[in-house]
């Protein structure tokens, strides 16, 4: 299962909007990395966040 960044925010959505608890989006993101559903860093929909100039910006 390929996880895109609407993937990502639907998930995060449903989190937001009491749809889901904070251990099923976690348990979720974990199947999701363990099955290798997240591409590395461009490689494929979503890049790392170490790729934003702007992350841990101090």
């Amino acid at each position: 299962m390929t996880i895109t960044q609407e993937t990502v925010a639907r998930k995060i959505a449903a989190y937001r909007h009491p749809e889901i608890t904070l251990a099923q989006l976690v348990d979720w993101a974990e199947d999701a990395m363990m099955d290798g559903g997240f591409f590395g860093a461009g490689d494929g929909p979503l890049a790392s966040g170490s790729d934003n100039p702007h992350f841990l910006k101090t």
